[in-house]
Formats: structure tokens, C-alpha cells, sequence
């Protein structure tokens, strides 16, 4: 059975042109370093991990790297402790593959797949500390700029532009756009999905 994440058109960019894309300019030795700031569900770092792993042929032979940044509740699944509710939307053959049951209703992820990952406390609209979060192939966010003002809004679109590598890509929630908020990012399309493309050349 094909495993499909929840919010497949975001995770699906990646392994339908946005990672080959990087790797066109990296060398076969370079790593990927993917920022990741889930809007609230925990899982979400590990459905990621388990879709490159799934449908990007280059996952088991690249180093990749994926920062998890966020608020408390995010940190707590560095462990990668799910119930079995939170786990259902993965098939049994996915399940087993990447979880260990350690009871009736809980289910670890494995160590293979934890070891890719970097839990840090981020706030984004603070730019000392996204500074700290630099040299980003990939940021992936969803509902990031919801709540915020204009102002605000800009601020850590530019923020997130400085994190990251000359062509780099933002990819956003379903439905989101950057249209009224930053002009820096080019517009791409890869599959059925919009996302937001760093010049590889750009003004200082």
C-alpha cells in the first residue's frame, strides 16, 4: 500500500521535483537540511521523515537532516511517542515499519528514523533566533503567518528568507500564499502545489 500524509500536496512537492531540483547543484557527498515548523501536530516531523523515506530514492543514501523548531509541544516529540489514534492514518505495513509497539495502545518510532531529527524551540518572529537556524535547503510551515500582522508578517518572511541556501524553497499550507507578504521568493509549481523558490543570485 502507497502511504499518503495528510497534508500530501506539501510533503509531495518534495519528492516530485523540489529535492532533485537541490541536489542538481549539490555535490553526490552534500547533506539536505530541512527546517520544519509544524502549525500543532506532533506527528507531523515524522510523517515527513517517512514520506522522503517512502518515495525519495535518494533518503537512505543521503544525509539529511531535519530541524524540527517550534513551541513546547513540538519539543515533547523528540521522543516520538504516539498513541495508536494518533498513528491511525498510517497502514499497518507503514506502521510497523517505522514504529515499535511498546503496548497495547502506544507506539515508538524507531531509531532509525528519530536519528534524522533535531527538536529546537523556535520563535520565529524573533530574529536572533532564527538566525541560529541558518544554511536551510528546505522550510516547510503551515498557518505560520495566520495570526500575525502585516508588519510582522514581513518580518519573518524575511527572516526565513535570510535562513535560507540561495535557491532554496518554502512551501507552505494548502490554500497559503506569499502574494501579499513578500515579493523576494520566486513562484514555482511542482505537481498539484505553489511553493517559493530563493534566487540563486539576488541583491544583497
Amino acid at each position: 500500500m502507497t502511504f499518503v500524509p495528510r497534508d500530501c500536496h506539501r510533503f509531495q512537492c518534495l519528492t516530485e521535483g523540489v529535492l532533485d531540483e537541490i541536489f542538481s547543484r549539490k555535490t553526490p557527498d552534500d547533506g539536505l537540511r530541512v527546517l520544519l515548523l509544524p502549525h500543532a501536530s506532533p506527528l507531523e516531523p515524522y510523517l515527513l521523515a517517512i514520506q522522503l523515506l517512502e518515495h525519495w530514492p535518494r533518503a537512505k543514501s543521503t544525509d539529511f537532516n531535519l530541524v524540527v523548531a517550534g513551541g513546547e509541544s513540538i519539543i515533547s516529540a523528540r521522543e516520538g511517542i504516539f498513541s495508536l489514534g494518533q498513528l491511525s492514518s498510517l497502514n499497518n505495513v507503514i506502521l510497523r515499519r517505522y514504529f515499535s509497539e511498546l503496548d497495547d495502545e502506544t507506539w515508538q518510532a524507531k531509531d532509525y528514523l528519530r536519528q534524522n531529527m533535531v527538536f529546537s524551540q523556535l520563535d520565529v518572529t524573533d530574529g536572533k533566533q532564527t538566525k541560529t537556524h541558518r544554511g536551510m535547503d528546505v522550510i516547510l510551515c503551515q498557518r505560520l503567518f495566520a495570526d500575525y500582522s502585516t508588519l510582522t508578517r514581513r518580518l519573518v518572511a524575511g527572516y526565513l528568507f535570510d535562513a535560507m541556501n540561495p535557491g532554496g524553497f518554502l512551501i507552505l499550507g494548502e490554500g497559503e500564499s506569499m502574494s501579499q507578504v513578500s515579493a523576494m521568493f520566486t513562484v514555482r509549481r511542482f505537481g498539484q502545489g505553489l511553493v517559493y523558490q530563493k534566487p540563486t543570485v539576488y541583491a544583497v
